[in-house]
């Protein structure tokens, strides 16, 4: 039986190639949600990857993330939804 393996690095490369190739998304971001606009400037919108505990059974490593998509609310709210 052939393994299949990939490292976190593939990972995060593969989501940012998504988020670059994303037609509205401007910022990309991987790390804690604390973390989010501490590396520079945010242009909305947003994606944010944010690694969850990984589960190892039956010999399976599984990886979970939280995908955050967000934008600057404008004034009065019209667009928070």
């Amino acid at each position: 039986m052939a393994i299949k393996r990939t490292t976190l690095n593939n990972i995060l490369t593969n989501l940012e190639a998504i988020a670059d190739s994303h037609k509205q998304i401007e910022t990309w971001g991987f790390g804690d949600v604390w973390e989010i606009g501490t590396s520079g400037t945010i242009e909305y919108p947003l994606m944010w990857a944010v690694l969850e505990p990984v589960t190892i059974g039956n010999r399976v490593e599984t990886v979970n993330f939280n995908l955050i998509f967000c934008d600057r609310v404008q004034k009065g709210e019209l667009n928070e939804q």
